[in-house]
C-alpha cells in the first residue's frame, strides 16, 4: 500500500498556520483573563455633584456608584433623587455615611439609625459604607469604640457588615492601624490617589487586602459636570460577598 508524502514546501506552511493558530489561541486566553481580573470601574457621588444626568451615567463604563446618604446627622439633599436613579438606571449601588465622631456619648448609635433610614438599604444592594476621615478630637481607643458602635448598630438592624472607607494615613496614625475590623469581616475601601496601587493599612487589611480603591479625585464622567471621585472594585464582578443578603 502507497503513502501520501507531502512535499517539504506544504510541511513547512502547515506547521507556520499551526504556529499562528496557536499564537492567537494563547493571546485570545491572555486577553480574556486579562479583562476577567480587570477591576470593575465605578463612582462615588454626593450632593456637591450637583444635578446628576443619570441616563449618561448609565451608558458610560461606570458599573457602581457609592451615594452619600448623611454625613452625621445631617441628610444629603440629593441622595434621594441619585439613589432612585441609579436604580432606575440599573447601575448597582450602595450608600454610605460621612462619619462624624464626637465625645458625646451615644452620637455613634444617633448617626447609624438615621442613615439607616435614610439609605433605605435593601437584599441586593451593595454592602453598605461608613466613611471615616474624621477623629471629632477623640483619641484612638475612643475612636475605635465609636467606629464600632456604628457597625455594630448598622448590621443589627441591616444584617450587613459595613464597608470602611479611610485612607492609608488615617487609619495608621488615627486608628492606631489596627486590624480588629478586618478580623471582625468588615471590608476596606481604601482612598489613596495618585500612586500605581494603594497603601493597605493594617497588614494588608489582616491579609485580605482592599475590595474598593478610591484611585482619583479628579476623575470625568459622562453626565457629571465638573470632577467626580473614581472607583474600582477589586474583581470583575460585585458578587453576594459584597451584597446586602
Amino acid at each position: 500500500m502507497s503513502g501520501f508524502a507531502a512535499k517539504p514546501a506544504t510541511i513547512g506552511r502547515m506547521k507556520r498556520i499551526f504556529s499562528l493558530l496557536v499564537s492567537a489561541l494563547l493571546l485570545l486566553g491572555s486577553t480574556q483573563a486579562t479583562a476577567a481580573a480587570s477591576p470593575l470601574p465605578g463612582i462615588d457621588v454626593s450632593q456637591w455633584q450637583g444635578s446628576i444626568d443619570w441616563s449618561k451615567v448609565g451608558n458610560s463604563d461606570v458599573e457602581f456608584v457609592i451615594i452619600r446618604a448623611t454625613h452625621g446627622d445631617y441628610v444629603d439633599t440629593h441622595y434621594a433623587l441619585n439613589s432612585a436613579a441609579a436604580t432606575s438606571e440599573g447601575i448597582p449601588w450602595t450608600a454610605y455615611s460621612y462619619a462624624d465622631p464626637r465625645k458625646k456619648e451615644g452620637t455613634a448609635i444617633e448617626q447609624a439609625d438615621l442613615f439607616v433610614a435614610t439609605a433605605g438599604l435593601t437584599r441586593g444592594n451593595i454592602l453598605p459604607v461608613l466613611d471615616l476621615e474624621t477623629t471629632g478630637g477623640l483619641g484612638r481607643n475612643r475612636l475605635q469604640t465609636w467606629v464600632s458602635q456604628w457597625l455594630r448598630r448598622v448590621q443589627n438592624k441591616t444584617g450587613a457588615k459595613a464597608i470602611i472607607y479611610t485612607s492609608p494615613s488615617f487609619w495608621t496614625s488615627a486608628m492606631g492601624d489596627t486590624r480588629r475590623f478586618a478580623e471582625r469581616g468588615h471590608k476596606l475601601w481604601i482612598a489613596h490617589w495618585g500612586v500605581r496601587r494603594p497603601t493597605v493599612p493594617a497588614g494588608n487589611w489582616g491579609g485580605r487586602g482592599w475590595s474598593f480603591w478610591q484611585w482619583t479625585s479628579d476623575g470625568s464622567v459622562s453626565g457629571i459636570q465638573g470632577r467626580v471621585d473614581k472607583n474600582r472594585f477589586n474583581g470583575s464582578r460585585i458578587g453576594p460577598r459584597y451584597r446586602i443578603r
